[in-house]
C-alpha cells in the first residue's frame, strides 16, 4: 500500500445524526472504508453513499507534499518534547491537519499504533512519503527511547534538504532562461530578420563572406523544414525519456553527462554530495551503524553514478576496508 501513492476520492453521502437530523455532504478519502470511518468519528449513521472523482483543483489542494510530511515531523517533535503522549499528538496533528490526504494519512498511523504496530512500519504503512530513509531514522528512535529527539533530527535535516533544493531550483532558473531566451531570438531572427537581408545581399552581385553564406543558408533550412526539425526534436526527445526509464546504462550515461554541463553540472555536483554527507551526518547523530548509514545516504542521492560510487564504497567498507581511503579513491575518479 506504501509503494504507490494514495489517489484521493470524493465520497457523496446522505446520512442520519444522533438528534435524527438528515445530512448530507462529501467527504475526502483513499476508499470506502476510510469515508466510513472518518463519518462514524462524526457520529453519522450512513445511509448512502458514492464515490466520485474529484475536480484537478481539489485533488491538487488537498493532496499531501514532501513539505508537509517536514511540517509534521516538526510538530511531533515539538509535542514529544513537551511531553504529550505520542497517540494523544497523532490525535491532536490530525484535527489540526488542514489538507484531507494529511487528516488520513496520520489517522491510518493512529490506528496502526493503537492496534499496536510500530510507529516506523504504521508509517510506512500509510503513506509512500514516509520513504525508507525516515522509516529505519523512526525505527531507531523508538528502540532508543529517544523517539522525540530523532522527530528533531529528521526535522532539521528534511528543512536543509528543501533549502538546498530550493537554492538548486534558483540557481538553475537564470541559466535556463537565458538559454531559452538565447534560443527563441536566434530561431526569430533566422525565419523573420534574416530574410529580409538575403535581396539586398543578392542586390550586391558578389561573394559573399563564408560566415554570412552560412547564415543564410541556415536561415532557408529553418524556413522550408523548420515543422520537421521540431517534430524530429520532439520525436528524439520522446524517445530519449523512454530509453532513460528502460535502461539503466542510458540513466547512467546521462548521470555521468549531467555533472559536465557548465554552471549546472557543479550546481547538481554540490547539491549531491550536501545531501550524502547531511543523510551520513543525521544516521550518525541517530546512532546507526556505518554500513546502514552508507546504504541509506546512497538511496537518497538524487545522481545514478554516485549511487554506483557510495553502492561500492559501501561493498569494500563491508569487506573491511578504510572508509575514508576509499572515499579519497572514489571521490577522484568519480569521472
Amino acid at each position: 500500500m506504501a509503494k504507490e501513492k494514495n489517489k484521493l476520492y470524493a465520497f457523496h453521502w446522505r446520512g442520519v445524526t444522533t438528534k435524527g437530523s438528515n445530512v448530507k455532504g462529501q467527504v475526502l478519502a483513499f476508499n470506502e472504508q476510510d469515508a466510513r470511518l472518518s463519518l462514524v468519528e462524526q457520529r453519522v449513521q450512513i445511509l448512502k453513499i458514492k464515490r466520485r472523482s474529484p475536480s484537478s483543483f481539489v485533488q491538487r489542494r488537498n493532496a499531501a507534499t514532501p513539505k508537509d510530511i517536514t511540517l509534521f515531523s516538526r510538530q511531533i517533535s515539538t509535542m514529544l518534547e513537551a511531553g504529550v503522549p505520542l497517540g494523544e499528538t497523532l490525535q491532536l496533528l490530525k484535527t489540526g491537519a488542514k489538507k484531507a490526504e494529511m487528516k488520513l494519512i496520520i489517522g491510518n498511523i493512529y490506528r496502526h499504533v493503537e492496534a499496536g504496530s510500530s510507529l516506523a512500519m504504521a508509517m510506512k504503512n500509510s503513506s509512500p512519503l514516509f520513504d525508507q530513509f525516515y522509516c529505519d531514522l523512526v525505527a531507531t528512535g523508538e528502540q532508543t527511547g529517544r523517539l522525540e529527539q530523532i522527530f528533531a533530527r529528521i526535522s532539521v535535516y528534511r528543512e536543509k534538504d528543501e533549502a538546498t533544493r530550493a537554492k538548486v531550483v534558483k540557481a538553475m532558473i537564470y541559466p535556463s532562461i537565458v538559454t531559452f531566451l538565447a534560443l527563441a531570438v536566434t530561431i526569430g531572427m533566422l525565419i523573420f530578420v534574416i530574410p529580409t537581408f538575403k535581396d539586398v545581399f543578392a542586390s550586391f552581385n558578389a561573394d559573399l563572406p563564408w560566415f554570412t553564406q552560412k547564415v543564410l543558408n541556415l536561415s532557408e533550412v529553418v524556413q522550408n523544414y523548420g515543422l520537421h526539425l521540431g517534430l524530429v526534436t520532439v520525436l528524439v526527445v520522446l524517445l530519449m525519456r523512454e530509453s532513460y526509464k528502460r535502461s539503466p546504462s542510458f540513466q547512467l550515461k546521462v548521470s555521468r553527462l549531467s555533472l559536465h554541463i557548465p554552471i549546472v553540472g557543479g550546481v547538481l555536483t554540490k547539491a549531491t554530495l550536501a545531501r550524502f554527507t547531511r543523510t551520513l551526518a543525521t544516521t550518525f547523530n541517530a546512532g546507526i551503524p556505518l554500513l546502514n548509514g552508507l546504504s541509506a545516504a546512497g538511496k537518497t542521492a538524487n545522481n545514478l553514478h554516485y549511487q554506483n560510487v557510495i553502492e561500492t564504497v559501501y561493498q569494500q567498507t563491508s569487506g573491511g576496508a578504510p572508509f575514508t581511503a576509499l572515499s579519497k579513491k572514489r571521490a577522484s575518479s568519480r569521472t
